[in-house]
């Protein structure tokens, strides 16, 4: 896995916990379905060309040939993230104990990468929440450059 995009793209991700950057180790697959290329156009308003948006739609509907799970040994410590596995998740967000406050850390998911066929752009679906109350995210694009990865666009903000 190409922990130097990650690096870079978890650097530029909006997080809304300044305190904490809780980070599931279980990544999912990033999907972008053909019937929504007119709205990503359009989100994108000319940061990406065409073609390779239409590649990184392509290359998403290609189901991972391994599950990933991100090492906290690769993840730089100036992110300040902390990989967590869902169990944890369960245990800091079920209160079997009444006479305690439920503790509602939020914590965040994030996506493989999906890149088009030059490996010029990727995009990764970001978000965060708790289990008790909505998970908000968006689906960023990052566009490679001399100096690294750069996130030149967010779109399809979602809420579930």
């Amino acid at each position: 896995m190409d922990y130097d995009f990650y690096n870079s793209a978890l650097e530029q991700v909006e997080t809304y916990d300044s305190t904490y950057f809780l980070l599931q180790n279980k990544t999912y697959r990033c999907y972008l379905p053909e019937n929504r290329f007119d709205d990503f156009i359009s989100d994108l308003q000319g940061k990406i060309d065409t073609a390779a948006l239409n590649e990184i739609i392509q290359n998403s509907h290609i189901a991972p040939v391994i599950d990933f799970e991100f090492d906290e040994s690769f993840i730089s410590k100036e992110i300040g993230a902390k990989i967590i596995t869902s169990s944890t998740i369960d245990s800091l967000q079920t209160n079997k104990d009444f006479s305690r406050p439920l503790n509602k850390r939020m914590f965040y998911i994030c996506s493989m990468p999906v890149f088009d066929n030059e490996r010029n752009f990727a995009v990764i679906d970001f978000g965060g929440g708790t289990k008790i109350n909505a998970m908000y995210g968006k689906k960023y694009l990052f566009a490679k450059s001399k100096e690294g990865w750069k996130l030149i666009a967010t779109f399809d903000h979602w809420t579930s």
